[in-house]
């Protein structure tokens, strides 16, 4: 099945995480999913915590010409320049995600590896596409 159109973001945090931010400051962060439109694929988005109005933290996800051969529900990592600090720790540790046994190069990146959301994960977007269609 292929991943339907998110239009808005859904969280898929249930708490904020702990970060630190690439100057080394202890930062909150929701993680949310949406849609990349041209290629399509999923898009992955951390944003400040407890804020009234989000605000874009930065991207953990890129898209790639390669990311239309990934499978559904994966993408592939942003891990460098200012997101070299805290993307790889989010992956590993927040219990959102799951290594693909898929890499791929882009200009002078290398080694970018892509990452899927872990089935539950996926289950919960689903029942909030659901939920969201029912009330509109």
């Amino acid at each position: 099945m292929a991943i339907p159109l998110i239009k808005q973001p859904v969280k898929i945090s249930s708490a904020p995480i702990e970060i630190y931010s690439f100057s080394g400051k202890r930062v909150l962060i929701d993680v949310y999913v949406t849609c990349y439109v041209d290629p399509k694929g999923l898009a992955v988005v951390a944003s400040e915590a407890n804020l009234t109005t989000p605000e874009m933290y930065g991207k953990v996800s890129t898209s790639l010409p390669e990311s239309a051969l990934l499978p559904d529900w994966a993408f592939f990592a942003k891990h460098w320049e200012e997101n070299s600090v805290w993307v790889p720790s989010l992956l590993e540790n927040s219990g959102l995600f799951e290594k693909v046994d898929i890499q791929t190069a882009s200009g002078y990146i290398q080694n970018i590896q892509a990452w899927k959301l872990k089935e539950e994960i996926v289950e919960n977007i689903k029942s909030e596409l659901k939920k969201r269609a029912l009330n509109s």
